[in-house]
């Protein structure tokens, strides 16, 4: 593999991080976290599409990779705004009189304010786009094998 690759990882991974984000158009994530492996899909064909040969099993898990790591981080920039968010309106309620929603949200508002939950939710999105871009890569390199695109 060459540097070739770089660019429809890059389109690839920022449309799957995006389209696994947003607000309804995520829910297709529940059929098997779906736009994951369409996103490594996607990278093998706009790869081929540029040219180059058919990719082995292991070219096109490299290409899913690669695809995974960037739709991951643009996940995380959406998980982390989300996070920013819940953090304020715990803050709010917990500034509210009632001693009970404050001795309830206490807990909560100590994990969020300790970065641990950003770090978990990130960490546990990242490797499920990985292992995901890496099956779509596989299914890629297996479907997508025709010389002329």
């Amino acid at each position: 593999m060459n540097r070739k690759v770089f660019v429809p990882a890059a389109i690839a991974g920022v449309l799957t991080g995006l389209l696994s984000s947003l607000p309804v158009v995520s829910d297709v994530n529940l059929a098997l976290c779906a736009w994951m492996w369409l996103g490594g899909i996607l990278a093998v064909y706009l790869f081929r599409r540029g040219g180059a040969p058919p990719l082995t099993r292991a070219e096109g898990v490299t290409l899913g990779l690669l695809t995974g790591t960037v739709a991951g981080m643009v996940s995380i920039a959406f998980v982390l705004a989300d996070i920013s968010s819940l953090t304020n309106a715990a803050r709010m309620i917990q500034g509210s009189q009632n001693l009970a929603q404050k001795a309830l949200l206490q807990p909560l508002v100590d994990l969020i304010e300790s970065g641990v939950l950003s770090a978990l939710v990130g960490c546990i999105g990242l490797m499920l786009h990985l292992g995901f871009g890496a099956l779509g890569g596989v299914i890629g390199a297996a479907l997508i094998t025709r010389r002329r695109l």
